[in-house]
């Protein structure tokens, strides 16, 4: 994901770092993005295993890549981000990367966790993102519970 936004970056994001970089250090895998209105997004990625399959003993498998999608903007109203935005140009972002690893890219949204994105490998394994927490400028981490992201940051 931070190689694909570092490749197609949007005017609006400033910089995309991981986890680790950004010294988040309670959540093992994600990345930060920041937008020039200084808000920011913290997007966290949990992996499964192919059916039956162990993380560790996972064979590459590659296979025509999604299909591409028609680009999808991503600017800002006023200083304002809507995530249902950033969800979408994420999705397409990804989608048209070309990655033969990759079957399908998907929204993904429930009552715990509002934003995200799925993406299934032609291996079987999974990788979700889930936007973990949208700051809006000014705002710190831990101000909000986790998942709980507004609409707008």
């Amino acid at each position: 994901m931070i190689d694909a936004i570092r490749a197609h970056p949007a005017e609006v994001i400033t910089s995309v770092e991981s986890f680790a970089a950004a010294g988040i250090t309670d959540k093992p895998v994600g990345a930060h993005i920041e937008f020039a209105s200084g808000a920011q997004l913290l997007v966290q990625m949990v992996g499964t295993a192919p059916s039956g399959g162990r993380a560790a003993a996972e064979q590459i498998v590659e296979g025509p890549a999604p299909d591409p999608l028609p680009p999808v903007p991503l600017v800002a109203d006023g200083e304002r981000i809507r995530l249902a935005d950033v969800q979408a140009w994420l999705i397409a972002t990804l989608t048209n990367a070309g990655n033969t690893e990759i079957a399908t890219i998907t929204a993904t949204t429930g009552q715990a966790h509002r934003y995200g994105i799925s993406v299934r490998c032609h291996s079987g394994a999974t990788c979700v993102a889930y936007f973990l927490a949208g700051l809006r400028p000014g705002q710190r981490l831990g101000a909000h519970a986790d998942y709980q992201v507004p609409d707008v940051i």
